[in-house]
């Protein structure tokens, strides 16, 4: 949570702050952090993807967490287990198994991740 006075500027202070409000459920206004990053000309991270994706895992949020797996990967940035299992646990919470499907068969060839068991 941001102290009074106190301005977000590196990604690594942006990715904290998008790790607590994520915590808190607060996925929106996580997400809106990356438009803020975007404003100041502060670039997010693999690490600051896997925050905000983490933080769509609501029921509501699993289609921003499925576009913000595209956006990482859209910026050459390389996600891993991680992010999309975050991702598909994200659809799982929003019912869309179809899609958490679809997300599951593309990891290996399109994400170059490989499943895991876990």
């Amino acid at each position: 949570m941001r102290q009074p006075g106190f301005a977000v500027q590196t990604t690594k202070e942006y990715t904290l702050e998008i790790k607590s409000l994520g915590r808190r459920g607060l996925w929106k206004e996580a997400i809106a952090l990356l438009d803020e990053m975007e404003l100041r000309a502060v670039s997010p991270s693999i690490i600051t993807f896997s925050a905000l994706i983490s933080a769509c895992r609501e029921e509501a949020g699993w289609e921003s967490a499925v576009a913000l797996l595209r956006e990482a990967m859209n910026r050459r940035l390389h996600p891993d287990v991680i992010i999309c299992s975050a991702a598909l646990s994200a659809c799982e919470r929003g019912q869309q198994w179809q899609v958490a499907v679809s997300l599951y068969e593309k990891m290996p060839a399109s994400m170059r991740v490989i499943p895991d068991l876990i």
